[in-house]
């Protein structure tokens, strides 16, 4: 691949070159035009001396200025590159003088050029895979041959097994403009799951695809790094599909975030159960249970049943998470079931009620 350096490049480099050097330095392309130069009188000159050495590869002295058009004295020295030359590097000055500086020219010159090829590659690889997930999950048409040629170059090479979508959402509260902030800390942990591709997903969110084994077995570093970003993100995670079918598993992911309100935890489409469902309950008939079951239990009373549920309705381990004394605590239950006309201690009230507490959570987002 043939490398283009531009303007900005071509700048770069006559400013590095000359901070080891008091020469002025022009840096000419191939057609012979100088490009950029640490005299800006000289930009958009033709450099006959730089065409020559372009063409032939090979260091063009000059001893006298004028003596070939656009020139003064000097060394002009092509940069070869994957045994191309792709510009000239002309040092103005005494040849004797200028010349003890060519070789440290020429390697500045090329360990930028390679840098800058390296930014385009990756910047292709990251253009690629952003394709790759965006056609994915939106199920689009993609070309099979190019999704695995890029998930090849990604280190993926059996495309048979299951592959499982996850999104990691940063809090809408949190300054977009501050996402770098955590952005390595999100990019690092990422890229500790072998069989992974990611992007990001503008404004606030980062999409993966990843191996269904790996993510199963390296789960705790998705928990770590919600853990280690309370308040800030939170993660949803799909089921395993195979790699054409992430549109579902992305929708899976999105909806297992839906039903988690809380930031700083992650959300499983496989722990969810009566969630998926609610979900898909119209906003009226939400309001409509909700008003029939809970809406006159205050905020004290809706913590408490929360506790009981979690303790599976054990009155003994409900008290020791409250620290509250059993009689306490049938007290309020005793009250919940005169406001609501629902007694928690009965099997089928208290699915009413849990119902409701499940509504009450999903209804945050």
């Amino acid at each position: 691949m043939k490398i283009d350096i531009r303007e900005q490049l071509a700048g770069q480099i006559v400013d590095a070159i000359k901070s080891i050097c008091d020469h002025d330095i022009n840096f000419i392309k191939v057609d012979g035009y100088i490009s950029a130069s640490t005299n800006p009188e000289r930009v958009g000159a033709y450099h006959e001396a730089g065409k020559n050495a372009a063409m032939t590869g090979k260091t063009v002295i000059v001893n006298n200025d004028n003596k070939l058009q656009g020139t003064r004295k000097g060394i002009n020295m092509p940069i070869i590159h994957n045994g191309e030359t792709v510009a000239v590097i002309g040092i103005t000055g005494e040849p004797k003088e200028v010349q003890k500086y060519a070789y440290l020219a020429q390697r500045i010159t090329l360990l930028l050029v390679k840098e800058h090829e390296l930014e385009l590659n990756n910047h292709d690889k990251k253009a690629q895979i952003n394709y790759v997930i965006h056609s994915l999950i939106d199920e689009d048409n993609i070309n099979i041959d190019f999704l695995k040629q890029v998930m090849r170059n990604a280190g993926i090479y059996d495309f048979e097994k299951d592959f499982t979508t996850v999104v990691i959402k940063v809090s809408s509260r949190y300054n977009p403009l501050n996402l770098s902030l955590i952005e390595t800390d999100i990019v690092e942990t990422i890229k500790q799951l072998e069989g992974s591709i990611y992007t990001f997903n503008y404004p606030n969110e980062y999409l993966i695809i990843s191996d269904s084994s790996v993510l199963d077995k390296k789960l705790f570093i998705l928990e770590n790094l919600a853990s280690r970003n309370k308040k800030i993100l939170k993660i949803g995670i799909g089921d395993g599909r195979v790699i054409t079918r992430q549109c579902e598993s992305y929708k899976l992911a999105n909806l297992a975030l839906f039903c988690n309100n809380k930031e700083g935890t992650i959300s499983r489409f496989s722990d969810l159960d009566i969630e998926i469902l609610l979900s898909r309950v119209p906003l009226e008939f939400k309001n409509t249970f909700l008003q029939k079951t809970v809406e006159n239990v205050n905020d004290e009373d809706r913590e408490i049943l929360k506790v009981y549920f979690e303790e599976d309705m054990s009155l003994k381990n409900t008290c020791d998470k409250l620290f509250m004394h059993k009689n306490t605590l049938q007290y309020k239950l005793n009250r919940i079931a005169a406001n609501t006309g629902y007694n928690p201690r009965s099997f089928k009230d208290a699915c009413v009620l849990y119902t409701a507490l499940k509504i009450l959570d999903i209804s945050k987002n």
